[in-house]
């Protein structure tokens, strides 16, 4: 396997990040959606670099990992040379009905 050097959102993942800003927006302001989301990219580039950080979740999918941001959980898989990020869902959710 080649060294992990970046990820890449999945179309629903990148909803997922577009519902939270809105929400956060919403309930929060501007500057907080904006520091959330901030934060979340900053996590997403600590598991590039670590990608074994989250936990395997065989449960929900086979080669599935997991890791708590906040008040959501990143759910992705370890490809050849990249992070594909899954899903970005508060941790809150009935997390297996929505994969």
């Amino acid at each position: 396997m080649s060294k992990i050097t970046s990820y890449i959102l999945a179309d629903v993942a990148e909803h997922d990040a577009s519902d939270i800003y809105d929400y956060t927006q919403e309930t929060h302001g501007t500057r907080q959606a904006e520091t959330y989301l901030a934060g979340l990219e900053t996590t997403l580039g600590s598991l590039v670099e670590q990608p074994n950080l989250g936990r395997e979740r065989p449960e929900i999918r086979e080669g599935l990992r997991s890791f708590i941001y906040e008040q959501h959980t990143i759910f992705y898989r370890i490809m050849s040379d990249h992070l594909r990020i899954v899903r970005v869902l508060h941790s809150r959710r009935d997390m297996p009905r929505h994969f």
